[in-house]
């Protein structure tokens, strides 16, 4: 898309780099980074592909607009337990009690639900809500699989609004058998 931005997921190098004033890179640094807390900057869409991979474990297709658009396939090379331990932990977010996730889980069995949840803190100590996300993965018992990604601007927690659309969404898919 034209006006897609470029995300960062900072590495020593730019930390060291942007902070050369303050000791740079440090273990505080990755131990914040490590719960999507940070410089970390996305786009709803990278957020998508990367739920992709993990659905996929290991594999995604370029995103496009154009359902004739040929079908680009990329690689992410990791062992498969990577994938496998991700997973683990997004449907552990939607299923075991006090997740961050548990507002998406779907009333119906006939799916699985996995998610992960994102909070985008705008400013500390002021007025403006946090943009609230939410990332996820349907798994349907007839094989099919699909993946959202819910952004809400000033939404508040990933947690509340963003999970509960969420789980509308499975709702829907899964009655509708889509």
């Amino acid at each position: 898309l034209p006006h897609e931005k470029i995300g960062l997921i900072p590495n020593k190098k730019y930390m060291n780099q942007t902070y050369k004033n303050r000791g740079g890179w440090s273990t505080g640094h990755l131990l914040n980074l490590s719960i999507g807390q940070g410089e970390i900057l996305v786009t709803p869409i990278q957020i998508i592909n990367l739920i992709n991979i993990i659905s996929n474990e290991g594999y995604s297709y370029q995103p496009h607009l154009n359902i004739n658009a040929p079908k680009i396939k990329s690689n992410r090379f990791y062992n498969s337990n990577v994938f496998k331990h991700m997973k683990k932990g997004m449907y552990d977010a939607v299923y075991k009690f006090g997740g961050t996730a548990y507002n998406a889980k779907p009333d119906n069995s006939q799916a699985i639900a996995y998610g992960k949840t994102g909070t985008v803190q705008l400013c500390s100590n002021c007025e403006i809500e946090p943009h609230g996300w939410f990332g996820g993965i349907l798994e349907m018992k007839n094989g099919k699989t699909y993946t959202v990604c819910i952004l809400i601007e000033n939404g508040g927690k990933g947690s509340g609004l963003p999970s509960v659309l969420a789980k509308k969404i499975f709702n829907f898919i899964v009655n509708n058998n889509v």
